[in-house]
């Protein structure tokens, strides 16, 4: 993990800003901009998911306070 959600989906803001008010007559250029802007936004996603069920996901506390031996004594 290089670096958290958040920087992911700001240079994918930033590449989509960039292409959009550079008026490029090249194609290709804003394709290949837009794809990675794309991969940005999903390595972001895929993050923020991560870090959600991280969060969300806790150890049972049925396991928790086992100590095993006999339980029936």
């Amino acid at each position: 993990k290089l670096f958290p959600a958040s920087v992911w989906s700001t240079l994918s803001l930033l590449l989509i800003t960039i292409i959009t008010f550079s008026n490029s007559i090249n194609d290709t250029l804003y394709y290949i901009i837009s794809i990675i802007a794309m991969v940005g936004i999903l390595i972001s996603i895929f993050g923020i998911i991560t870090n959600y069920n991280l969060l969300a996901t806790r150890p049972l506390p049925q396991f928790e306070m086992y100590q095993g031996g006999d339980d029936r004594a």
